[in-house]
């Protein structure tokens, strides 16, 4: 049971890191006053809630990762 928490602690880091990093890219980019951004290399429109959705998700599962990996050694 230990290393199936560890497990999950460790697809929950995974997950937070893959969302702070979509988060750090998307922070900085200069959105219009209507909060979108267009990247025209690929013609996709941004939105800057997604900034405060992608930051939201790597917080929640950086707090995952932390509950299985404390679950994991009370085991």
């Amino acid at each position: 049971m230990r290393w199936l928490m560890r497990t999950i602690s460790a697809f929950c880091l995974i997950g937070a890191l893959i969302c702070g990093g979509r988060w750090n890219a998307r922070r900085g980019l200069p959105y219009n006053e209507e909060g979108r951004y267009l990247d025209l290399a690929t013609a996709v429109v941004i939105h800057e809630q997604s900034v405060m959705i992608y930051a939201g998700f790597a917080l929640l599962f950086t707090v995952l990762a932390a509950m299985a990996l404390y679950a994991a050694s009370k085991l």
